[in-house]
Parts: structure tokens; sequence; C-alpha cells
């Protein structure tokens, strides 16, 4: 039977019935085919320009549902109207063109359907439509919505649902695009600055494993990220700079890496709005990280571990507004070195250096909650007013382990009785510089967290494991006993205790056998902690951004070649030839076609693929 949704029908004949608000849990989305998920997020491995991908437009909890419509947009600039379908297991279950779609207007698609002569109502959840759209941008990384167009409460709105005569107004649940260029080195380019030349704005490098003796410049905004695990190591021989980032670089990230035995570690030279964190920098002749230029503003330094640097970090006299936090500088000549202004300092770990913080011709910067602990000269200033070495009462400013006690009074004058975790003294730090709400006990005392994980693969066979990599710091003054805790949804997967001492990090791996956890898609969070007396949780949890997917051993491929659909077939195993004696080393390499996890593709995994032929979820 023919059914056919007309546009004069839904302004003409249903002109006459009042839209009310959907039932509770009535819900319209967009869904990811592949994960149930409702994000899109592709690479050039998988998507090219002028690729397509398929979008489920789905409702859930439907009463008496005799007709659809929707309202759907997207940017025209990066993607393009391809067609839309009803698939053979619609919810009013025939096959028939959708109705009607708007070429005028680029980046939205308008139409709908309805049951078919003598057809019941349908009551439920399902399939309404597939829309497929097109890749027409694929420079650098770009991204957007995919909504639905939810006009106000009005019987003329573009996305709604007929309950018998009723219209009806459900929920709706958009979707997120992303694509972003991913390059790897060694794989891809056996240098890094290879790679850097190569690419466009905006694109992803990752560095595998290994000791690179190269000095790179970048000279566009591109994001740089080592390997969790076995991190990549600039190695400088003792002289030069590992990383400059040009002006024409500004919104680059630095992630991941190790530098060690260079004169300077990472310079940012006249960029802005750069983002260096999770980073380890050791050994360094004369700087770690340099920001310098008039245009190097609002740049972002963070997570770092610096040991044994002649100077960690020095924000140059010519910048301006940085941000300097969280880091662990330890047996440094000088910690921090501080001749711009209008910066902020906060939650920094200085102990054991020579020089804790050096300010030199620098004003009207911010200094508070960082933890000051055995430096031989905890703070130097000079020429510098305007400074501000607190964040006022009661948030209190450093740490000085020079200056605790006494702590009998309270209240912004400290003058009340009763302590208040405020020295009663302020401290005096130079040139009529005071920190006048000095801590009693260091800031975050007790303080562990995870910046960075490594997933071994996404799909997983039932019965066999995967195993995530974290990177857990001790932010702390003490050593600590706690647990990681790796978790699939709301079950526990894997956990293993951990001692990690003070102002430290370790890179543990916590292996999840997958027995006993049903098919579907999961979504993987590592715990650490807390521990106790810790108040700053807020890093304590990291989400993996990509679901794992449990499924029939050897399953990992389909008529898209690498893309699952839940049965084990032909197309699996010529799939599992294909990347025959494939290692993590090759650039075709896929984790998840080493079923079981071996490190190779070879015929282990073919025959656990045989094993399980024409097997489902």
């Amino acid at each position: 039977m023919v059914c056919v949704l007309v546009a004069m029908f839904l302004a003409g004949a249903l002109r006459i019935v009042i839209p009310v608000r959907a039932p509770a849990g009535a819900t319209l989305a967009l869904v990811n085919p592949l994960d149930g998920s409702s994000s899109f997020n592709f690479t050039p491995a998988q998507k090219s320009l002028g690729d397509t991908f398929d979008i489920n437009i789905t409702v859930t909890n439907a009463i008496l549902l005799s007709c659809w419509q929707v309202g759907i947009t997207w940017d025209p600039t990066l993607l393009q109207y391809v067609n839309v379908i009803l698939p053979s297991d619609n919810v009013f279950a025939y096959d028939s063109p959708i109705q009607a779609h708007d070429d005028s207007a680029p980046g939205m698609f308008v139409g709908g359907a309805c049951i078919g002569l003598g057809q019941t109502y349908f009551n439920g959840s399902g399939r309404l439509a597939v829309l497929t759209l097109k890749i027409i941008q694929a420079a650098g990384q770009v991204s957007c919505n995919i909504d639905f167009e939810p006009k106000p409460l009005t019987r003329d709105g573009d996305t709604f649902l007929l309950n018998g005569i009723v219209t009806i107004l459900p929920a709706v649940v958009g979707a997120s695009y992303n694509y972003t260029r991913v390059i790897r080195v060694p794989q891809d380019y056996k240098s890094i600055q290879a790679a850097i030349d190569a690419t466009t704005p905006w694109t992803t490098i990752l560095i595998g494993p290994g000791v690179y003796n190269e000095s790179t410049v970048v000279n566009k905004p591109l994001t740089i990220i080592g390997r969790l695990g076995s991190e990549p190591i600039f190695n400088g021989g003792g002289s030069g700079i590992a990383i400059t980032l040009l002006s024409n670089a500004s919104g680059s990230t630095v992630a991941g890496i190790v530098i060690t035995g260079w004169d300077q570690g990472i310079l940012i030279n006249g960029s802005s709005s750069c983002t260096i964190y999770n980073n380890i920098m050791s050994s360094l002749n004369s700087k770690g990280i340099v920001i310098q230029g008039a245009s190097a503003v609002n740049n972002q330094v963070y997570s770092n571990i610096f040991q044994s640097d002649f100077i960690a970090v020095d924000v140059a006299s010519s910048s301006i507004s940085n941000n300097v936090s969280r880091n662990i500088i330890c047996f440094s000549t000088t910690a921090l070195k501080i001749e711009s202004s209008q910066n902020i300092v906060c939650e920094n770990m200085i102990l054991n250096d020579q020089v804790g913080l050096s300010i030199v011709s620098s004003n009207s910067n911010i200094i508070y909650h960082n933890n000051f602990v055995n430096n031989t000269v905890q703070v130097s200033v000079s020429a510098s007013t305007g400074n501000a070495w607190d964040n006022g009462y009661p948030s209190g400013g450093n740490y000085w382990s020079d200056h605790t006690s006494p702590d009998a009074y309270s209240g912004p004058s400290q003058n009340q009785p009763g302590a208040d975790g405020i020295v009663d003294t302020p401290y005096i730090v130079a040139e009529s510089g005071v920190d006048t709400y000095p801590l009693v006990q260091p800031f975050n005392a007790h303080d562990v967290g995870i910046t960075d994980y490594l997933m071994s693969k996404t799909v997983v066979g039932k019965g066999y494991s995967l195993s995530l990599e974290v990177k857990v710091v001790n932010y702390g003054v003490y050593d600590e006993d706690f647990l990681v805790t790796a978790y699939a949804d709301a079950s526990t997967a894997t956990a293993q205790a951990v001692k990690l001492t003070k102002s430290n990090y370790m890179i543990l791996t916590l292996t999840w056998n997958t027995t006993g956890f049903a098919y579907g898609n999961y979504t993987v969070c590592a715990c650490a902690g807390p521990v106790q007396n810790e108040t700053n949780t807020a890093d304590n949890n990291w989400t993996c951004s990509t679901p794992v997917h449990i499924g029939v051993p050897g399953d990992v491929s389909s008529t898209t070649p690498g893309v699952y659909d839940g049965v084990d077939n032909m197309k699996d195993i010529a799939y599992l030839v294909s990347l025959y004696q494939t290692k993590p080393n090759k650039p075709n390499w896929n984790p998840n076609a080493d079923v079981n996890n071996d490190g190779v593709v070879d015929m282990k995994d073919i025959a656990i693929a045989v094993y399980y032929f024409n097997q489902h979820e």
C-alpha cells in the first residue's frame, strides 16, 4: 500500500488539530547505526572527502503513531544532503518514498510519512527513516551539530508526531558531527617535521614511541600528541630547541611527550591560545617552556612535570595574560620566572628548587593556591608592583613551608577566635608584596588525578580482553595508597591497588576480561581514588570518548571494512586475511583485528573467526 505524507494534507486537513506536548518518554533521536550513539566522529582512515554516512531517525515510546514529520538541520558548508529512505524495518512496515525534501534549502531536510490504508497505529519504538549525508569539507578539524528543527508549540512546526489525529511535539535528541584529520609518525611520515610540513591546519599528529632527535618548527595550528604508555622522547643531545610554535601556530596543543637534553623544550614565540599539558621536561640546560612575543597571550601551561631544569617555565617580558597551573616543578635552579604582566599562577607544586618563583618587572599578576615547599629561596621579587598573592578570604593564598603557624584566629581580619586553616599573620613576600591569607596546610595536600588514557581497542570479542592504560598523577605532598578502577557503564570492569609517591606519576595498565558481559556498547570510565582527605576530585575520573563494543569474536568488519555488523561471516575472514601479519608498527594496523591480543594479526585470529562463523549477537 502506498502511503504519502503530503504537505497540503498537513497544512489543511490537520489544521483543526491542537498541538500538545508528547506523552512522557516519546522521543525522536538521531542515532549512529554503527554504535548506537548520537556522535558521528570520523578520521581520514574512516572517511574521505565525498564519502557518505547514514543516520537512523528513530522514535521511542510512541503511542498510537499514525504520522510523523521531521525537520533536520546541519552545517551546509560541511555536509550535503544525499537522500532519505524508509528502511524495510520502518515502524509502518512498508517501502515508499519519503515526502518531501526541499532542495532549495541547503543544510536542511523536511519530510515524513503516514500509515497506509488499513494499517493500525504503531505503538513502541523503532526506526522511522535513514538520512544519508555526504562529507564535503575534510580539511583539518571541523564539527557541527545535526539537530531537529522543532519550532515553538504551533501546529506548523517542522517536527512533530500524530497520535491518532492529535499533533504531538516529542522530546528530541540531536547528534554531533566531527571530522578530525589524524596522521601518524612514523607510520605516515618518518619525521615529525615532515608531518608538520605536509599537513593542513588543525590536523592531529600522533607520535609513536621512540627517540626523536629533530628540532621541530610549527607554523600552523596543530595538535601534537604522544602515545600514552611509551611516550615519544625528544632528546636534544644538549643543544637547540625541541619544539617552536610560531605566531601562525596559535591554537596549537602539545601533549604527552618527554623532552630532555635540549637547551629549551618548547618555545611559544608570538603564538596565542596554545595549550601545553601532560608533558615531562627534564634536564634542560636553559628553559623548559618559554612564552615570548607581544602576541603571546592566553596560553595555557598545565599538568606538566618539570625536573632538574635550569628554568622550568619562563613567561617573558613581551607576553601578557597567560596561565600556569597545576604543574609539578622540582629540583630546578628556578621553577618559575615571570617577566610579564596580568598572568595567573595557581595550584602549582613548587618544591626543592633553588628559587621557587622569580618575578622581575612584572605587575598585576594573580598568584594563589600554590605550594612552595622547601625551596632555598621561596620567592624573589624585583621592580614589580600590584601583584595579588592570595584569592581573598576564605579562599586563601599560597602555602609556604617556612610560614605555617599560628592559626588561632579566623575571619577576614584574622581577629575572631577559632582556627580556619589560614595563618594568623601575613606572609611578607618582598617589595610591599603580601600574602594576606597564607595557608596552614598545602593546598590540595592530598590530590590524585588522571591526565590521559589509551584504550587498546574499541571492538572486543565476548570473553576476550582489552587493556586500558591510564596516566595517574599525585599532585599532593604525601605518598598515597588508593584504588584505580575501570567501569563499563555502571559495572566494575577491573581494579588495581596503587601506591604512588608524592609529586610523581605512573602509567598503569588495567585489563578488562569481558567474560560475563552482554553484547553491546559500553562507556568506559577510569577512576583514581579518591584518597583520604582529598577535596579536589574533578580530575579523578576520565571517561573514554569512544565506546567499546563487545561482539561476536572475529566480527571486526562488514560491507564497510573495519566496521563490525553483529555477525561473524566471510566479510570478517576476508578482512582479517587482508591484514595478515600486520603489527602495531604497520600503517594499516587495526588493533580490533588482533582478536586474541598477541600483537599480530595472523592465523590464530582467522581461526577464531572461523570457529564463530555465522554466529550473531
